[in-house]
């Protein structure tokens, strides 16, 4: 029975060693189940994996965490949460860039923060950070 694995793209700090820890976790149910990674705040739904053959009804936005593990109800399968660091950071708002530039994810979010820094993002997100103001970042914000 193959399974459904959605990952989206806005994870810089999932590594595969999260990944293989996330696919062991659900492979380990015992019933069809929902295996769900939230976002940092507990809201979003950052990966799943399912029964391929499920019929699921996939939505994204406000509150889709709880969405999805009530749309795993209704499809008969059990859910199982999954927290951790990689997989909780994505990148939907400004809060969430600023959360980059932390020291102790460097290392982790080191291919992002390179491209940061070439685009020019990067020294715009540290100005943000050091409380800089009028800055293009902030005032698109405020839009």
């Amino acid at each position: 029975c193959g399974q459904c694995l959605v990952a989206h793209g806005d994870l810089p700090l999932l590594n595969q060693s999260e990944l293989d820890h996330f696919i062991r976790e659900h492979r380990a149910q015992t019933a069809p189940a929902l295996s769900i990674a939230p976002d940092r705040r507990g809201t979003g739904s950052n990966m799943m994996l399912l029964p391929a053959q499920t019929e699921f009804d996939f939505c994204y936005g406000e509150d889709s965490f709880n969405i999805h593990r009530r749309n795993a109800a209704a499809a008969g399968l059990s859910t199982r949460d999954f927290k951790a660091a990689g997989s909780a950071c994505d990148i939907d708002e400004l809060e969430d860039l600023l959360q980059l530039l932390m020291p102790n994810w460097v290392e982790r979010a080191s291919s992002t923060l390179k491209y940061l820094d070439r685009s020019g993002i990067g020294l715009r997100l540290r100005a943000v950070a050091a409380g800089g103001a009028n800055t293009d970042i902030q005032n698109r914000e405020a839009q």
